[in-house]
C-alpha cells in the first residue's frame, strides 16, 4: 500500500478522516444555504388594457380592475403588471399592434377598441366588455365563443332605450332625442327609431371629434326645445366634466350609460351596474390567466343595473326630478 492509499488517521480515533469530515461539513453548509435562498419569483403576468377615451379615463379602469384582481389572489406590482393603452375614439390599429407587440399574457379591452384588438393578434386571448360579439364576429355563439375572444356582452339598443325612458320622465314632452358621439352610428339610430316609435320622439345622430363639435351637437336639444342627448363619453377624446360644462350651458339635458359620468356632471344614467361588470370581468381574466382558454369560456351577460341622477345638474337645468325617479335611483349625486 502507498501512502496516497493510507487514510489519515482522524483525530479523535474514529476512523473518519479530516477529510471525510471536511467534505460533510461543506456539503451541509451548501444545503443549508441553498434553504436560505428564496426561490426566485416566477415573473409578473402582464395585462394589455386598450381603451377608448383618455388616460386618466383608462387609470381608472385599470385601478377598478386591480381592485376587483385582488379578490383572486392578484396583486399589482407583485404578481400582476398592466400595460396601459388609452386612444381616442378612433383607436388606431398602430397603437393595437404596438401593445401586441409587448407581449402580454391577456388583453382587455372594450366597446368598439374590440374589433381593433381582434384584427391586430389571433392568438393572445382577449377579454372584453362588448356589445353583440357573434353578429360583430368576434364569437362563433355566447356560450362556445371559439377563436381567442371572450368576455362580458350586453345589449347597447337596450341601454339606448332605457336611456329614453330616462329622457321621458325629465321632459314628458319630449321631442328629440339624439345620439351623440362617435359611437352614434347610422344602425344604432335606425334600430331605436324603431323600438321607440310608438312615443312620438324623433331619433338623431351627430357624430362628434372634437370639443369644438359638441357645440354643433347640442344644436336645438335645449330642455325649452324638448330635446335631449345620450352620450358616450368613453368614443369622446374628452372627459366628461367637459362634456357637462357644454352642455349645462346650452340647457341640454345628457344622459349617459355610465353612473361615474354623472358624478362628473351629466343629468343621469342608465347602465348595467358597472362595479358588478368588473367583478365579472376579474373572474374572467383570472381564469384566463390560470391557463383557460378564451374559446372555452362562455360570454357572460351583466344582469345588475343601476340608475344614477346629478341633483345639482337637474336644477342647473331647471328640471324637477320625478318623485317615482327619486325611489328608483341607486346613486343621487347631490
Amino acid at each position: 500500500m502507498n501512502a496516497r492509499d493510507r487514510k489519515s488517521p482522524s483525530p479523535d480515533g474514529s476512523g473518519i478522516s479530516r477529510g471525510t469530515v471536511s467534505a460533510r461539513r461543506a456539503f451541509l453548509l451548501a444545503t443549508l444555504a441553498a434553504l436560505a435562498t428564496p426561490a426566485r419569483a416566477a415573473p409578473a403576468k402582464r395585462i394589455g388594457v386598450f381603451l377608448p377615451g383618455t388616460e386618466e379615463g383608462g387609470r381608472e379602469i385599470v385601478a377598478m380592475l386591480a381592485k376587483a384582481l385582488r379578490s383572486h389572489g392578484w396583486r399589482e406590482g407583485v404578481n400582476l403588471e398592466f400595460v396601459l393603452v388609452a386612444v381616442a375614439a378612433n383607436a388606431s390599429p398602430e397603437a393595437a399592434a404596438a401593445l401586441v407587440r409587448a407581449g402580454p399574457d391577456v388583453l382587455f379591452t372594450a366597446h368598439m377598441s374590440a374589433g381593433i384588438l381582434t384584427r391586430a393578434t389571433s392568438t393572445i386571448p382577449i377579454v372584453a366588455i362588448t356589445g353583440d360579439p357573434v353578429n360583430s364576429g368576434f364569437a362563433k355563439s355566447l356560450t362556445r365563443p371559439g377563436g381567442n375572444f371572450t368576455g362580458l356582452a350586453f345589449s347597447l339598443p337596450d341601454v339606448h332605450v332605457k336611456a329614453l325612458e330616462l329622457a321621458r320622465a325629465f321632459i314628458p314632452r319630449l321631442s328629440r332625442f339624439r345620439l351623440v358621439g362617435s359611437d352614434a352610428d347610422r344602425q344604432h339610430a335606425l334600430q331605436l327609431a324603431r323600438q321607440t316609435q310608438h312615443t312620438g320622439v324623433a331619433v338623431e345622430r351627430a357624430g362628434v371629434a372634437s370639443l369644438e363639435d359638441l357645440g354643433e351637437a347640442f344644436k336645438g336639444l335645449s330642455v325649452s326645445e324638448r330635446g335631449a342627448a345620450f352620450v358616450n363619453i368613453p368614443f369622446l377624446p374628452f372627459d366628461a366634466r367637459e362634456v357637462a360644462d357644454v352642455a349645462i350651458a346650452r340647457k341640454v339635458a345628457t344622459f349617459t350609460p355610465y353612473k361615474q359620468e354623472v358624478r362628473e356632471g351629466l343629468l343621469a344614467s342608465y347602465s348595467k351596474d358597472f362595479d358588478d361588470e368588473m367583478a365579472r370581468i376579474a373572474a374572467i381574466l383570472d381564469k384566463v390567466l390560470r391557463g383557460a382558454k378564451p374559446a372555452d369560456i362562455p360570454f357572460e351577460q351583466p344582469t345588475q343595473t343601476h340608475i344614477a341622477i346629478n341633483k345639482r345638474t337637474a336644477a342647473a337645468l331647471g328640471l324637477p326630478i320625478p318623485p317615482d325617479l327619486l325611489v328608483r335611483a341607486n346613486e343621487v349625486v347631490s
